[in-house]
């Protein structure tokens, strides 16, 4: 529509100079104070007041007029209490009711208010699934014209509710559309206030001026016609729970396809619970099925997401008893649980074939009757409440053997299919939802078997039952070819282990199962990309919330770029691509977007991760195309960045963004700006840089790689503590620094944007017990008086924290303390719920918090330090070749890895030391593509370099000195495929540290001595080790494959260890916590 006539009627006042002066540059108004008498050159009129303005009457004859002027085809716009008027106007016999009030309570972060939408109103397809439109202060005005308690309109269509931090009230109705006649009417009863004057900074300028322009568009040019369609898409009224619907008529095979029990059985040795306390179990597919139980209560909960069909399975007898567990059995693909009623025993086998959308189940053993109740509600995932999909419809086929239910609001629709007949059934409701019971005769012979069925809507459901029964194979053995098809695409790293070995490859296993699909309703766009991790719902705030089932913007990065190293880069393409599509007006990334369709954006540092991943990705892939096709996100996310740069110092700000990865507790406190964030800015404007490089963009290049420069000096000059010789946590806001010892201060070093030999000094106070334990590192130091070892963020282990410390020293050439927390995190993956790494632990006990028990960048952390740290994968930023630089510990002589993908290249690894420490072997197959290469090993000072070969010839390396040891870093090579290449390091250390292989098997931890740094004196004539270990008699196990000691201060060689005691009041002691004391030994050599 060419320039449309649109009327705004607002008292004069601040609020409607302020409407004015950011709406006029996009769209042209025509303010007044009264209603004009001809209305027919008029496309559309504005009512609009502000919470502190009276509402007001129409003037005689107004009303009868503006009505008539509607329903003959008119558009109306009523923001703030004239959204009342519906009532008067005739359009709403239960019009919204005045409320106002003010806002108690101090200016806080979190406190925003906006429109919550329903089901992908095209009015929100700029905002996923709501907006929020202002912050609120103490003694603000609040209110309008609300829906509350619950009620609605009656003629109306109610489009959105109350949106509010991290949720929606959807008792609060808000937003509501009326078509009258020809006509139509948006009303908007609260929260579209213009006029910020509160203090601080209006966070949600943009969104509140992107949302009144759309308010208008829709008006103008809104799509009306498919009346089905627009009601679906606005928040269902008020309906009974359970209505019996239409029987499927799908005739289901006579020949079931009953599941190849020894195959699944054969597919990897299980790890086995028994069941208890730590016994949950899931089986996601990358179709969006999520079946989630427990060893002692077996299936609890199936969605398909974003939708909950099951909310539990019962097994009775025929006494309505239930069994017994025994045992759980844990395998990739199924899930096997032995039971027994009474005498008699059954196994109970799960399998989700991962790229379908079904769910099987099968009962084996025993005979007689036995009940199953399927429960069932319908639940939409969080933010959304229970029964928001309103009525469950359900019915069975006339041969008993399929049962349909359905939500009468969006159509998610789940088939149950059964392999006989039952012997009885009946459906009834229950709370939110309904139990439905079958009764069968359970014979030893056959197998009684089930398949969940499901999809956005019925014809998707049956599509899905369809294809599982006509595989032309068994149950399950889509799930092991797929799987098995995967593995030939990932990294697999072995360092013969074997007990490391097993460990690694289930947390392999369980790492990869965070991709998905979903949709939220039948015509929506897929959502594709990696979740953050699941567990069974619990009632409060994780209600609707199975774990951390939805997109996690840094999450979802910190997974990805890591699982980039294991070769997962089409996944990874697309969380890019998904990243983009859900970035914000002013260029932020998102911190969620739920499979619901409701994105928030609330945390600051998804933004420059997204930059730097991308930047990586195309570094590693060398697929520029995704690169440019997504240059303008990078471009407004690095904008984004530089605009919260308030006080010009070059470095990006968390006040007036959001937090960056702390959220609460002591160390969020007065926050301005992260050390955590500053170098994830760093990090973004490098890669971004290089990108940028590459698309010919010099200008941008340049602009970016000096801004880099300025936050990098800003890290080491400014954030950097001489004294303590450990990074500051933040900036706050009256421009001193947060000195708390916490671990945050290693992510310098973890992105590694500083002075290599500045990283390790930085990251030598986290060697010690005051942070470090068997199960990983704490967030913040226990010497800390606010240490608080079961808080969520002030002195819990996380296992994310512990990979970035372990990455980092990797990467600096410290493998001892690195290679001790990654064994502590790779026993962790059998110690509890079995196969997997729980969100975070507890800080002074080796025990999980009960949070999420299955995270995926708890997963990243040990894939990101194996990868990129002891083996050393990588590429710089702007480069075409791949470095590995393996940094092995001094009690690990072989390293493995096959698949390591680089652009179109793949090759397999081998790095040997001999067993007398004096030669280490580096043996690259080229597999497929060529492949540039540069190897730069790590070799503990003092060492002596003798000679460095290639394929038996001589070959001159850079040595790069670091804080413990140094680098020999090769010339670029080209490995082709069926070419092998050696490379041979005759270097001899004096000295090696068996590292301990860290087992947290004791609650507290062990007592054995922690190596805190080292460092060569004298010209590499002597070596100074620096431990801590509780008073008493310590060994410490050592090689010497180089010259021997002269002579030893501080210990005593003997049996292969530096043996040395500790007295209670040790003069060498720097300090003591928990009776640990620090003490140092010094290696003085020919």
């Amino acid at each position: 529509m060419a320039d449309p006539q649109i009327l705004l009627l607002a008292p004069e006042g601040p609020e409607r100079e302020a409407l004015l002066a950011g709406l006029q540059p996009r769209q042209e108004l025509k303010p007044r104070t009264a209603l004009p008498q001809d209305l027919g050159p008029v496309d559309l009129v504005w009512f609009h007041r502000a919470p502190d303005e009276e509402l007001g009457e129409l003037e005689s004859g107004d009303a009868e007029r503006l009505a008539k002027w509607v329903r003959g085809g008119g558009r109306l716009l009523l923001t703030g209490s004239p959204a009342q008027w519906t009532g008067l106007l005739g359009f709403e016999s239960q019009p919204p009711s005045i409320r106002r009030r003010r806002w108690e309570g101090p200016l806080r972060a979190q406190d925003r208010l906006g429109v919550a939408g329903f089901g992908g109103h095209p009015l929100f397809r700029r905002h996923r699934g709501g907006v929020y439109l202002r912050r609120p202060w103490g003694g603000c005005a609040m209110g309008g014209a609300l829906y509350v308690a619950g009620a609605r309109p009656v003629e109306g269509r109610l489009l959105g509710v109350e949106k509010v931090f991290l949720g929606l009230d959807a008792e609060t109705g808000l937003l509501v559309e009326h078509l009258p006649g020809e006509g139509r009417v948006l009303s908007l009863g609260a929260h579209l206030v213009f006029a910020h004057a509160g203090p601080g900074e209006d966070p949600f300028v943009e969104n509140r001026l992107r949302f009144a322009v759309d308010l208008i568009d829709e008006l103008l040019t809104g799509d009306i016609a498919d009346e089905a369609v627009i009601a679906g898409r606005s928040w269902p009224p008020r309906a009974e729970l359970l209505r019996e619907a239409e029987a499927p008529d799908f005739s289901l095979p006579s020949a079931w396809p009953f599941a190849d029990l020894e195959a699944l059985r054969a597919e990897k040795e299980p790890l086995i619970a028994i069941p208890g306390e730590y016994d949950s179990f899931d089986l996601p597919s990358r179709a969006g099925v999520l079946a989630l139980g427990t060893g002692a209560a077996g299936l609890r909960e199936v969605w398909r997401l974003p939708v909950r069909l099951l909310s539990g399975l019962d097994l009775l007898d025929e006494e309505d008893a239930p069994p017994t567990p025994v045992r759980l059995l844990l395998r990739p693909s199924s899930v096997e649980r032995e039971l027994a009623f009474g005498e008699t025993r059954l196994s109970e086998v799960l399998v989700s074939p991962e790229a379908s959308g079904v769910l099987a189940g099968e009962l084996h053993g025993g005979s007689g009757r036995i009940r199953l109740l399927f429960h069932g509600d319908h639940r939409m995932q969080w933010p959304y409440p229970p029964r928001a999909l309103a009525c469950i419809e359900n019915s069975m086929s006339e041969a008993g053997r399929l049962f349909q239910f359905a939500d009468s609001t969006l159509g998610h629709t789940g088939l149950l299919a059964f392999s006989q007949e039952p012997l009885s059934y009946c459906c009834e409701p229950e709370a939110d939802g309904f139990v439905a019971r079958f009764d069968f005769e359970l014979r030893p012979e056959q197998a009684l078997s089930w398949v969940l069925a499901s999809g956005v809507s019925r014809d998707e459901a049956l599509d899905s039952l369809k294809n599982c029964l006509s595989e032309g194979g068994p149950l399950g053995a889509a799930a092991l070819e797929h799987r098995a098809q995967r593995r030939q695409t990932r990294l697999a790293i072995s360092t013969g282990n074997a007990e490391l070995d097993h460990e690694l490859s289930w947390c392999v296993e369980k790492g990869d199962e965070f991709f998905v699909e979903t949709r939220a309703h039948e015509g929506a766009e897929p959502l594709r990309g990696y979740v953050g991790g699941y567990g069974v719902t619990r009632p409060g705030w994780c209600s609707g919330r199975p774990g951390y089932a939805w997109f996690f913007g840094r999450d979802s990065l910190w997974f990805a770029r890591a699982m980039l190293a294991f070769g997962d880069r089409e996944d990874v393409r697309d969380n890019l691509r998904l990243l983009a599509r859900g970035q914000g007006p002013s260029g932020e990334i998102y911190h969620e977007w739920t499979p619901s369709g409701v994105v928030h954006y609330d945390a600051a540092d998804a933004t420059p991760m997204f930059v730097e991943l991308l930047g990586r990705y195309v570094d590693w892939t060398g697929d520029l195309a995704l690169g440019k096709e997504l240059f303008g996100q990078v471009e407004r996310a690095l904008a984004f960045l530089e605009d919260r740069d308030r006080d010009g110092d070059g470095v990006t700000e968390n006040s007036g963004v959001g937090h960056a990865w702390v959220e609460d507790g002591p160390l969020s406190e007065q926050v301005h700006a992260e050390c955590y964030l500053a170098s994830a800015q760093a990090a973004a404007l490098l890669r971004g840089s290089a990108l940028a490089q590459r698309l010919g963009k010099d200008a941008l290049s340049r602009d970016w790689r000096a801004q880099a420069a300025t936050v990098q000096r800003v890290l080491s000059e400014r954030f950097f503590d001489e004294d303590l010789g450990r990074f500051a946590h933040a900036l706050r806001r009256d421009g001193s620094f947060d000195l708390s010892p916490s671990a945050l201060g290693a992510m310098p070093a973890v992105f590694g944007v500083i002075d290599e030999n500045l990283a390790g000094r930085s990251l030598v106070p986290y060697a010690g017990s005051e942070y470090s334990t068997d199960w990983g590192v704490r967030l913040l130091s226990e010497e800390d008086p606010r240490f608080d070892p079961i808080s969520f963020q002030a002195g819990s282990v996380w296992p994310l924290l512990t990979g970035w410390v372990t990455l980092a020293d990797f990467q600096v050439g410290r493998p001892g303390p690195a290679w001790e927390r990654l064994t502590g995190l790779l026993g962790l993956v059998t110690r509890f719920h079995p196969g997997v790494l729980e969100e975070v632990y507890r800080g002074d006990l080796c025990a999980p918090m009960g949070l999420c028990p299955h995270q995926a960048w708890s997963h990243s952390a040990v894939f990101g330090a194996l990868a990129l740290g002891l083996l050393g994968l990588g590429v710089e930023a702007g480069t075409d070749v791949l470095r590995i630089a393996p940094c092995l510990p001094g009690g690990l002589d072989e390293l493995r890895a096959e698949r390591v993908r680089f652009r179109d290249a793949q090759l397999h690894v081998q790095v040997h030391r001999e067993q007398d420490g004096r030669h280490l072997e580096i043996v690259l197959e080229g597999v497929e593509g060529n492949c540039a290469v540069e190897l730069a090993p790590f070799f503990p000072s003092p060492c002596e370099i003798q000679e460095v070969q290639i394929d038996g010839e001589a070959l001159d390396c850079e040595r790069e000195e670091l804080l413990e040891g140094l680098r020999l870093r090769s010339p670029s090579f080209e490995v082709a495929a069926g070419q092998r290449r050696v490379l041979r390091f005759d270097v001899v250390p004096d000295l090696l540290i068996v590292d301990r292989t860290v087992r947290p098997e004791e609650e507290q931890g062990s007592e054995a001595p922690r190596v805190l740094a080292r460092r060569a004196l004298d010209g590499n004539s002597a070596l100074e080790l620096v431990v801590e270990a509780r008073p008493g008699h310590h060994s410490l196990p050592v090689r010497l494959p180089g010259r021997p000691p002269l002579s030893i201060e501080g210990a005593e060689l003997r049996s292969g260890s530096l043996r040395f005691h500790i007295e209670e009041k040790s003069p060498s002691a720097s300090y003591t916590r928990h009776t640990m004391i620090r003490h140092t030994m010094i290696l003085r050599f020919q």
